[in-house]
């Protein structure tokens, strides 16, 4: 996590919160290979992980859909890039979170799910 999130500072998670992501991130690998042989493969995905959100994590409903509405249209704007572009776009995309009047905690959670979405677009594609 140091290497690929220096915006965490070397932030070490307490085992239990490594425990924790750990079990969160299981979750969504389980809805992954659940749909992966879907056609529709991305629409499954995005609903089953807000399912799993809102019913086992407890995020409100609202939040959950600005998370579901934010990396749709994230992954529809990696769609209408290539591989060059797709790199500026994210880099563009730090720099605007960087510089918003958005709190630390919110910067670190948003920039994680961009570069979270922008990776899985990567990995779906191939």
């Amino acid at each position: 996590m140091k290497e690929l999130y220096p915006e965490f500072n070397g932030m070490e998670p307490s085992e239990s919160d490594r425990d924790n992501l750990i079990s969160k991130a299981i979750d969504i690998l389980r809805i992954a290979q659940k749909n992966i042989d879907k056609s529709d493969y991305y629409t499954c995905f995005v609903n089953d992980t807000y399912d799993l959100f809102t019913k086992k994590y407890n995020i409100s409903k609202e939040d959950a859909r600005i998370l579901k509405d934010y990396t749709t249209t994230l992954y529809s704007q990696c769609e209408k890039l290539d591989g060059c572009n797709l790199e500026q776009y994210a880099k563009d995309l730090d720099k605007v979170i960087d510089d918003s009047d958005l709190d630390m905690e919110e910067k670190l959670a948003i920039t994680s799910v961009s570069k979270i979405s922008i990776n899985s677009y990567l990995c779906w594609k191939d």
